[in-house]
């Protein structure tokens, strides 16, 4: 459920089918059994080789199977973690689902025509005339705006709650994912041929967060931000070094960070690479344009050292795909070296960044060997069209930074 950059909506959670991610829980937990079982059966089958298997070779094979067996078994119990995570997860949030039902039976049984839209602000269809109309007159207008104001506020809490919670069970499954064994997450991301891609893929990977992850801005924060930037800008769901770093600046210069922000989204989503294909937002060119000018904007608002800290920490969520962070954490690097002088203009840093990735200089991410796994891939040797959308969630490698 969680992955979705748009606020959530009363329809969309009441919508949601929390049957099916239970049955998915379910049947990882009935796998990390066989695989343990399997496991289990093919070492012992192997450590009773030794009579006829006794040379080095097979004190060498015995001593491997017995390593199989531990990653696997470590495995197994991810699969494990993985499951409980998402059956408690699933049990919290449709609990906060239901007091999302309770708060609007209450706006509708109210008894001055109340109803609710969709981010859970509550209205009167009665106009403030007719409510005032005598015999109550003023008391009763009075009593109506107290009664809007007190739902208002809780059902848009309680449709916020939904959406931390939702965000906090995506954070916890990642959480498993990286306590995979090191030779596991190896394997399974693959390795590109060129040299130099395998050194990025290595070298830019970023351990997960071992902090609960907060909410950001803060209920100060977010009233200058509404004041300043967007009155509608809701809290986001951040890791704990994130919120850190951020809150080393300003108010003012959290708005700045916030407009470089959404700027750079926006010539994510608007340049030549999406024109020619629009995926190319997600994990492409575009994306690799997105990273590389946001980073360069904030190195010359904030400085270089400030704007690694930050990306490093944006990148601590867990569960990211080995090849995504990778790409995204060495374009970040790119976009630093670009934007080192304050005084270029914006037109300037913009044919930068698309000088930098016409020469083959940023990475993308293609499908591997097998057709479907994300792989690193030179922006020169890739058509805009063939980069490839890699999954929300995927096995990370283990960290260098």
């Amino acid at each position: 459920m969680a992955g979705d950059e748009k606020n959530l909506t009363i329809s969309m959670v009441l919508a949601w089918d929390l049957g099916q991610p239970i049955k998915i829980a379910e049947l990882v937990s009935l796998s990390a059994k066989k695989l343990k079982q399997g496991l289990a059966d093919s070492d012992d089958q192997v450590q009773k080789s030794e009579p006829w298997f006794g040379e080095q070779a097979g004190l060498t094979a015995r001593t491997r199977s017995k390593g199989y067996r531990t990653d696997g078994e470590t495995t197994a119990g991810v699969y494990v973690a993985i499951s409980k995570a998402i059956e408690d997860g699933c049990a919290s949030i449709g609990k906060k689902i239901d007091a999302v039902r309770d708060l609007i039976s209450e706006v509708e049984s109210s008894d001055y025509d109340l109803f609710y839209e969709d981010d859970g602000s509550v209205k009167s269809r009665e106009s403030n005339w007719e409510t005032a109309a005598p015999p109550w007159g003023i008391v009763s207008l009075y009593l109506k705006t107290g009664e809007i104001n007190k739902l208002d506020l809780r059902l848009k809490t309680a449709l916020w709650e939904v959406a931390q919670e939702d965000e906090r069970v995506a954070e916890r499954v990642s959480e498993c994912i990286e306590k995979l064994a090191d030779s596991v997450k190896t394997e399974i991301a693959g390795s590109p041929t060129d040299q130099g891609l395998l050194d990025i893929l290595r070298k830019y990977q970023t351990p997960d967060s071992t902090k609960p992850g907060v909410m950001w801005p803060n209920a100060t924060q977010l009233e200058y931000v509404r004041k300043y930037y967007d009155p509608t800008f809701q809290p986001r769901f951040v890791t704990a070094e994130e919120a850190a770093v951020l809150n080393e600046l300003s108010l003012g210069e959290q708005v700045k960070f916030l407009k470089i922000q959404m700027a750079a989204k926006d010539f994510g989503q608007n340049n030549k690479y999406t024109a020619e294909y629009p995926n190319a937002e997600q994990d492409g060119k575009g994306d690799a344009a997105r990273h590389m000018y946001w980073n360069a904007r904030m190195t010359q608002e904030f400085g270089a050292d400030w704007t690694e800290r930050y990306t490093t920490a944006h990148e601590k969520t867990g569960g990211n795909v080995a090849a995504r962070e990778a790409m995204d954490l060495y374009n970040n690097h790119l976009g630093r070296d670009i934007g080192q002088d304050k005084n270029t203009d914006d037109a300037t840093l913009r044919a930068q960044v698309l000088d930098t990735i016409d020469n083959g200089k940023a990475v993308v991410i293609v499908a591997g060997p097998d057709g479907k796994s994300p792989q690193l891939a030179w922006s020169r040797d890739t058509p805009t069209d063939k980069t490839i959308v890699g999954p929300g969630v995927g096995i990370p490698l283990p960290a260098t930074k």
